[in-house]
C-alpha cells in the first residue's frame, strides 16, 4: 500500500524527474492512489501510469477516479514475472516490501529491476516498523496490511546499483511526534529508525531508453489504451 506524505514529498522533489513526458510509470501496490495523485499533480508532461494492487476493495474505490490509465489486479509474489522486460521507465513501490516475507521481498526487487528501464524507487519503514500491537489477533488485521519483514540499510551492503537514503522521523513528522515515537518504541522494545528510500538506476538501460523516448512521446496517446495481453492482469 502506497503512503507516506513526507516521504513522497522528498522523493518527488529529489528523485523523480520533473518532466515525465513520454514515460511509462508503474505504481506497485497503488492502494488508494496516493502516489498516482502525487505524480499527476507534481510532475509535468504526458505519461502513461499503471497501478498494481492486490486488494479488490482498493481497486473498486480507485478505478472511478481515473488517476491511472490501467490498474492491474495482481499478486506481486506470483504475477510480476508475467510483465515483459523493460516495460516501464519509472517504477515506484511505496510501503509494499515490508508486507512480504524477506525472500519474497528480494524476489520482488529482482523482478522490478527486470521490468524497469530507468529508475526504480522502493520506500519502506526502517527496522521493525509494525504499527499495531503484536498481540492483536490476525483476524483483526487485513491480511494485506500485515508487516511480515523488517528492512535495514545494512541489508543492501554488497548489492551493486542500490542507493540507500535514510529519513529519520524528524523528517517525516514534527519533533514532538518524532520524540514520542522514540520513547514508545523503547517501551515496546522495537527497533525503528524512520524510513528507507531504496533507489536503483538502470545505467545501461537508460542509455538505450533515451534513444527510444522521442518515439514513445509520439505514441503516448495510444499507450493510454495499453493493456497486457494476459487477460487476468487487467481489471478494466
Amino acid at each position: 500500500m502506497s503512503y507516506g506524505f513526507e516521504d513522497s514529498k522528498y522523493v518527488l522533489k529529489n528523485i523523480v524527474p520533473r518532466n515525465l513526458n513520454g514515460y511509462r510509470v508503474l505504481d506497485v501496490g497503488c492502494g488508494f492512489g496516493f502516489w498516482g495523485w502525487g505524480l499527476r499533480m507534481h510532475t509535468g508532461g504526458e505519461f502513461y501510469l499503471a497501478g498494481i494492487e492486490i486488494n479488490p476493495n482498493y481497486i473498486e474505490k480507485l478505478s472511478p477516479l481515473n488517476i491511472y490509465d490501467n490498474i492491474l489486479h495482481m499478486d506481486i509474489t506470483k504475477d510480476l514475472e508475467k510483465i515483459p522486460n523493460d516495460s516501464f521507465d519509472l517504477v515506484i513501490a511505496s510501503h509494499v516490501i515490508e508486507h512480504l516475507e524477506k525472500n519474497e521481498g528480494w524476489k520482488m526487487l529482482d523482478e522490478l529491476r527486470r521490468i524497469c528501464r530507468k529508475i526504480l524507487i522502493v520506500l519502506c519503514p526502517e527496522g521493525d516498523a509494525i504499527d499495531y500491537d503484536e498481540k492483536t489477533p490476525m483476524h483483526e488485521i487485513s491480511k494485506y496490511d500485515y508487516h511480515r519483514s523488517a528492512w535495514h540499510a545494512s541489508d543492501f551492503k554488497g548489492h551493486k546499483g542500490f542507493k540507500i537514503r535514510q529519513l529519520p522521523y524528524s523528517h517525516r513528522a514534527g519533533r514532538a511526534t518524532a520524540l514520542f515515537e522514540k520513547v514508545w518504541n523503547r517501551i515496546k522494545r522495537r527497533k525503528r529508525g524512520g524510513s528507507l528510500i531504496i533507489q536503483y538506476k538502470q545505467i545501461q538501460k537508460i542509455e538505450h531508453a533515451e534513444s527510444d523516448l522521442l518515439d514513445s512521446r509520439v505514441h503516448i496517446a495510444h499507450e493510454r489504451q495499453y493493456i497486457y495481453n494476459t487477460s487476468d492482469m487487467s481489471v478494466n
